[in-house]
């Protein structure tokens, strides 16, 4: 009984690859979510790499690690437009 949901599991997993991959490579408006979705996850790491108190969850995970770098970022660390030079 076991083995044999084990078996469809892994046909379902082979499905749902195949599907993805098949989506990726006829559908552009995924190939270019995806192309984008690592093209801002390899800016995101540049963008904080200089950042001292950036965690690397923070740094290499595209869109939420740069929006909980943000939560997290300490009251004196925030400047004000007018105070920049």
């Amino acid at each position: 009984m076991s083995l044999g949901v084990y078996v469809r599991a892994c046909v379902c997993h082979v499905c749902s690859w195949d599907y993805f991959l098949n989506d990726i490579t006829t559908n552009r408006v995924s190939f270019a979510f995806i192309l984008d979705a690592a093209l801002y996850g390899v800016w995101q790491a540049i963008l904080l790499g200089n950042v001292p108190s950036a965690t690397p969850a923070e740094r290499y995970v595209p869109f939420f690690g740069l929006a909980a770098h943000l939560l997290r970022a300490p009251k004196g660390a925030r400047v004000r437009a007018s105070e920049v030079q």
